[in-house]
């Protein structure tokens, strides 16, 4: 069997670095053909575009791992079997998921690969790739926010603000209900302004008028104050920007933050949930496709190559549309978020898994 391993990891390796080629350089030409007549309007220099070709290439390999190992798994048995090899390797006795074992190992080890190059190439080069057509496309995207309300980690303060100014890190027109000392009561506090202090980590007030309960008193009583410097006014700044962020320029230790900080701001986080999750669940991809091209190559006795090539990419399409269709249900909440980006993955490795079991030797 080392022999016939050998042959098969040989084939397999050959047709996958011309297929991950291949269709990596369909993917670029979709992106450039796709922004060209941007590219003219904006009187864009080639170099430039050349520069942003190259930033997006890793996106394009990314992209390009899953459906190049289809291929070449389906390439590797199904002309195996157009030059009469299978026949001989299932008379002498092994079977097809024993023949397919090499090209399985060899889709988890990409699956595994596909996950470590995303989180330490793909989402840099694709920030400074979507960075630089902003700017060479004039579309930079303003950060700045309005009609604001927040909370911070512990819930216990509210922070509701007419307008956001990202470039100068300040608030407008700034409502605070400040819990910490009752919740049941809180205080409010009415300021013209805010401007974040880096140093000190916290905002300062500005024009400030305070209302609080007075227990003795047992009313309500206004206070003023110029300036109001106090740590626990402490949320960041990001956390008031417009959310643009896009989760596939982060690695999974950012994406895993950023939506923590959603989550305490009280913002809607569900959408970037489901992206987290399927940045661990799209790398198996490869692997799920690899034993789905196994289980069919040997199910054929005419136009091996075209109708193993053709069967393994239908499954492999019945196994995108899936995880799209739960990915939306989970966006409308029909579905947790962990089920829309896992559900596919489960439902196909068992049954890529049976028809590997039952395959035809």
């Amino acid at each position: 069997m080392t022999i016939i391993y050998r042959m098969v990891i040989k084939s397999f390796i050959t047709t996958f670095i011309t297929s991950v080629l291949l269709f990596m350089m369909i993917v670029q030409l979709l992106d450039i053909f796709g922004n060209l007549w941007r590219y003219i309007n904006n009187n864009v220099p080639f170099l430039s575009i050349l520069e942003v070709a190259l930033l997006y290439t890793p996106r394009c390999i990314f992209y390009a791992l899953p459906i190049a190992t289809l291929f070449s798994v389906s390439f590797t048995l199904g002309s195996m079997f157009a030059k009469n090899e299978l026949i001989a390797i299932f008379g002498s006795g092994v079977s097809i998921y024993r023949l397919a074992l090499p090209l399985i190992i060899c889709g988890f080890i990409i699956s595994i690969f596909t996950f470590i190059f995303h989180e330490s190439v793909v989402t840099t080069t694709f920030h400074k790739k979507n960075e630089l057509t902003a700017r060479l496309l004039r579309t930079e995207i303003n950060f700045s926010n309005d009609n604001i309300t927040v909370m911070n980690s512990d819930r216990d303060i509210i922070y509701n603000v007419d307008f956001y100014n990202d470039a100068t890190q300040t608030l407008n027109n700034l409502m605070l209900l400040d819990r910490t000392e009752n919740r049941n009561i809180p205080t409010r506090i009415d300021c013209r302004q805010a401007v974040w202090d880096a140093e000190s980590h916290k905002w300062i007030l500005i024009d400030c008028r305070r209302y609080f309960f007075d227990q003795n008193e047992n009313k309500y009583k206004l206070e003023t104050f110029r300036i109001i410097e106090d740590p626990k006014f402490n949320l960041i700044p990001s956390t008031f920007r417009r959310v643009v962020n896009n989760i596939d320029e982060m690695n999974f230790r950012e994406a895993s933050n950023w939506i923590e900080s959603l989550r305490r701001a009280g913002l809607p986080y569900r959408n970037q949930l489901i992206e987290y999750h399927k940045r661990f669940s799209f790398p198996l991809t490869s692997l799920i496709v690899a034993i789905l091209a196994s289980s069919v190559g040997g199910s054929f006795r005419k136009n091996i190559l075209i109708m193993s090539f053709l069967t393994s990419l239908l499954l492999a399409a019945g196994y995108y549309i899936m995880q799209m269709v739960l990915s939306l249900l989970a966006r409308f909440g029909y579905v947790p978020p962990l089920a829309g980006a896992w559900g596919a993955f489960i439902f196909f490795l068992f049954f890529s898994i049976v028809l590997l079991r039952y395959a035809k030797t």
